[in-house]
């Protein structure tokens, strides 16, 4: 073990704290920061203060926290690129776009939910009579006012019902 100098404290001291580099015991290691998972609970440290912490199996807390250190400089998109996380660098920039544009709301809003049922039996009864009498899928879309792309995935789909050619 080394003599720590004067000249090395006066280096590693950050607004009169000494700062010793150190990471948790089985903490990953990324850049200056550290993540610990233990007992459930992922915390998330920079040097040897917890920044945040979790459980487990929260995904949107772990994209906040991972944006949330990258626009604190705390780590660098590579070093969580090249890390043990293994998040592809595409991902990556899609949640900090998110965070930088709706902040830490978006990781938490509730998932948008699909509209209405737009073909409804009654519809995909007309649709099929329609279609048996010789329109296309072009005319009978605007004739009963649907997308042509809705009547078509509904047709490929097998939810309008046909008459048997005999």
């Amino acid at each position: 073990m080394t003599a720590i100098t004067a000249k090395t404290l006066q280096r590693k001291c950050i607004m009169g704290r000494l700062f010793l580099p150190g990471f948790p015991e089985g903490a990953i290691k990324i850049g200056n920061a550290s993540i610990l998972r233990k007992d459930g609970q992922v915390t998330y440290f920079v040097g040897m203060d917890n920044m945040f912490s979790h459980e487990e199996h929260d995904r949107a807390s772990f994209r906040f926290a991972i944006c949330m250190l990258i626009e604190n400089r705390h780590l660098k998109v590579c070093d969580v690129v090249r890390s043990e996380l293994a998040i592809p660098k595409s991902t990556l920039m899609n949640w900090l776009q998110k965070f930088r544009e709706e902040g830490h709301r978006a990781f938490f809003k509730p998932p948008k939910v699909r509209g209405k049922i737009v073909i409804t039996d009654e519809v995909a009864r007309q649709c099929g009579s329609l279609l048996d009498q010789g329109y296309t899928l072009a005319e009978v879309a605007r004739q009963m006012d649907l997308n042509d792309s809705t009547l078509r995935k509904a047709h490929t789909a097998g939810s309008i019902p046909r008459k048997k050619k005999a």
